[in-house]
């Protein structure tokens, strides 16, 4: 996958956003993203803004169990689970995601 290919879209002024907050060595980060991201979208977010690869990533969503890149179903509405605790898992580091 290319690189330009990772990166998030850019937030055009009129787009509608989803809020996410992200809780990173005890930290809370929020991720702004487009009400059309898909779990593809978040996986670059978390890549630029918290500097963990996507090779590194996993995601423990509950309904959906384990998602991690490449996705099985790369272009998953974020907006279909942006309420429910998401955790971050990654070789470096564990983090939690949640909605406010």
């Amino acid at each position: 996958m290319a690189a330009a290919e990772l990166a998030p879209r850019s937030l055009e002024a009129d787009e509608e956003t989803q809020t996410i907050t992200l809780s990173h060595h005890n930290t809370p980060q929020t991720l702004t993203l487009p009400l059309s991201a898909t779990i593809t979208d978040l996986s670059a977010a978390v890549a630029s803004t918290l500097s963990v690869p996507a090779t590194n990533q996993k995601f423990m969503i509950p309904k959906l169990g384990l998602l991690k890149p490449p996705f099985k179903d790369p272009a998953l509405p974020v907006s279909s689970f942006v309420a429910a605790k998401i955790t971050l898992r990654s070789e470096e580091h564990t983090s939690e995601l949640q909605s406010p």
